[in-house]
């Protein structure tokens, strides 16, 4: 993981981003800060592009891919009219790179062993409970683990189904999808389930894995990708942020896109973390999402301790409309205390200068980080920390701080205009 945000308002857009980088090897993991998650797109425009989660594609490193495409493009004299296409065709050199499908396969391996292990585990303690009620009642009828199986499958293809990702592999058969992938398919089905597996019950676990693959579920191996700075036609500052969750038959599944375009009239200043947002959403709302959450099932559990239920049916849908009206009376006041809050940040930030939303940028992130390492919470955030700032006129100013101890007395910064 890791911690990043972006603040803009009409006079520059500035970054921030840790270095902490989390490897896994062999079931291990270790935390490492020398990343790099925050490069110059272009040298001939301020242009940036912000990394976060995984720092690979298809086992390549991002920086390399990066790299190598402002150096294409640059060569080219590209001049990018709008961040969106900026944004575009990074995503179609991505698309077209040529990579190792054997990485690609092995993106689906994860993505599908961890389905598949879920699936498995509600069949185990489905199954271990219906053990445990024939025996204490050995006349009751025992269920086949297979049945177990077949109806939570059911479900879940029904699940994913439900919720596709409008565009991605949508003229794609399922007859396609395992002709592509069948070996990754059949090795996660033999590595993942206790019973043996016919046929029939093969077939659906496919049509599970294609239904996976197409639906919006995010898996832990995504990438988020933060574009931002003044293209052509920028007098303010563009934010264009997405993630992209592994390339598949030729496509990318691009879960989530977004665009913040600082204007004349209504978008004057903003305030975007990602990743590790909790303490960034403090500072905004003065209370994260955990945080929130927790507060609203303390009062549900207060409304439903005052809340006198006989059994009455008139009394019932009494106490039920008393939860209703405060459940949205609570949500109300919250939504409002949030939008307040935050407002009152922004109205800051709009009129803050390049250094100051640096300054800001910086200090959010290093606030994570110092949480992360002081509690019990695993540390995944950490190390020097990378600013950069980007202005119409100025073009990119790369600020890179130092890591320092609270004890140093020069808390000073290198500028630099170029990416190394």
């Amino acid at each position: 993981m890791t911690a990043e945000i972006a603040i803009l308002n009409r006079s520059a857009l500035a970054l921030a981003a840790d270095s902490a980088v989390t490897i896994s090897v062999a079931g291990k993991t270790k935390v490492y800060d020398t990343a790099e998650k925050l490069f110059e797109l272009s040298k001939r425009q301020p242009v940036a592009l912000m990394i976060y989660n995984n720092v690979e594609f298809v086992g390549v490193p991002l920086d390399v891919l990066i790299r190598r495409f402002r150096n294409e493009q640059d060569g080219k004299g590209v001049l990018y009219a709008k961040i969106e296409d900026a944004c575009n065709q990074f995503l179609d050199y991505l698309k077209t790179f040529n990579h190792d499908v054997l990485e690609e396969k092995k993106y689906l391996y994860s993505v599908l062993r961890d389905a598949f292990a879920q699936l498995n585990k509600a069949v185990r303690d489905e199954t271990l409970r219906d053990i445990e009620t024939w025996i204490a009642n050995p006349e009751t009828e025992r269920v086949k683990p297979s049945d177990i199986l077949d109806r939570h499958l059911d479900a879940a293809i029904k699940r994913e189904q439900g919720r596709p990702l409008k565009g991605f592999l949508s003229k794609v058969k399922i007859s396609s999808f395992r002709s592509a992938y069948s070996d990754v398919i059949d090795s996660v089905i033999g590595e993942s389930f206790d019973i043996e597996i016919d046929g029939n019950t093969k077939n659906k676990l496919a049509r599970l894995a294609f239904a996976i693959l197409k639906s919006s579920r995010r898996s832990d191996l995504r990438t988020g990708l933060v574009f931002g700075g003044f293209a052509e036609q920028d007098m303010f500052p563009t934010l264009r942020y997405l993630e992209v969750d592994g390339i598949f038959l030729g496509e990318l599944k691009i879960l989530s896109c977004s665009e913040i375009d600082i204007d004349r009239k209504k978008t004057r200043a903003e305030v975007v973390p990602f990743a590790q947002k909790e303490m960034v959403e403090r500072f905004m709302f003065g209370l994260d999402s955990s945080l929130e959450a927790d507060i609203g099932t303390f009062v549900k559990d207060v409304v439903n301790g005052v809340v006198d239920i006989t059994g009455n049916p008139v009394e019932e849908a009494v106490a039920a409309e008393i939860k209703a009206r405060v459940s949205d009376r609570f949500d109300t006041l919250l939504g409002k205390l949030k939008s307040d809050s935050r407002q009152d940040l922004l109205d800051i930030v709009y009129f803050m200068s390049k250094k100051e939303l640096a300054d800001i940028a910086h200090a959010l992130v290093e606030l994570t980080s110092h949480k992360r390492r002081f509690s019990t919470d695993e540390q995944t955030v950490g190390g020097p920390i990378d600013v950069a700032i980007l202005t119409k006129n100025e073009g990119f100013i790369w600020i890179q701080r130092k890591h320092y101890f609270s004890s140093d007395i020069n808390r000073g910064y290198t500028v630099r205009t170029r990416a190394i």
